[in-house]
């Protein structure tokens, strides 16, 4: 199967680097998905990571919070008219994302 992505959003994680958040469609439905660049080299092949929201949401965006935690703002569910912005936590650890529990 083939999907198209959208909504990217470029991260530079606390370390340097780069991480690129994107939605697209999945057996799952609409999800976020996590990608990174081989040797921080947006040239380079980029690999995937594990996916940061799958549960019909997506162009989503990082940043950090008053207090200076990082967040994650999303929409969800995916269906018009149902659309609004839900904010998550966020959690970075050796580079990975992932929303918090």
């Amino acid at each position: 199967d083939q999907y198209v992505t959208d909504g990217p959003f470029v991260w530079r994680t606390a370390a340097g680097e780069l991480r690129l958040i994107w939605s697209s469609f999945t057996e799952k439905g609409y999800v976020e998905a996590v990608s990174h660049p081989e040797d921080n080299d947006i040239t380079h092949p980029w690999h995937h990571d594990p996916l940061l929201f799958d549960h019909d949401g997506g162009h989503g965006m990082i940043f950090r919070r008053y207090d200076g935690d990082l967040a994650f703002i999303m929409h969800s569910p995916n269906e018009t008219p149902y659309e609004r912005p839900v904010i998550k936590r966020l959690i970075e650890r050796n580079g990975v994302l992932m929303v918090a529990q």
